[in-house]
């Protein structure tokens, strides 16, 4: 019971805190705000891959690597390093062979207006 009304509390002081802070952004700020508030929950709450995040934000460090040939002539070397690091998080070791066997499929996706 007593966990109950604090988590309770906790959601409403939260909410509080987001619309409070809301009040004095500009819009085009405010997604950025919701962002990084989300970041630090999941932070707080150890749902969160630090790898994962830089690979988001960054898309990965080049260094240099030789990712091999690039299978597909719309696929840029940059997006080819990029997919390379991807793959290497262990959350998404399966995704390379995947996106190499599905290339239609995702040049499908990459050439569309509004994919």
């Amino acid at each position: 019971m007593l966990e109950e009304r604090l988590e309770h509390l906790n959601d409403e002081f939260l909410d509080l805190l987001f619309r409070q802070v809301c009040i004095s952004l500009f819009e085009k700020d405010k997604p950025i705000f919701s962002f990084m508030l989300c970041i630090k929950l999941l932070e707080l709450e150890k749902a969160l891959d630090s790898a994962e995040l830089t690979q988001l934000l960054t898309g990965g460090v080049a260094l240099g690597e030789d990712y091999g040939e690039i299978p597909a002539d719309w696929i840029n070397e940059k997006m080819w390093g990029e997919l390379n690091r991807l793959g290497q998080l262990s959350t998404m070791k399966t995704f390379l062979p995947h996106f190499t066997k599905n290339l239609d499929v995702y040049k499908g996706m990459y050439v569309h207006a509004a994919p």
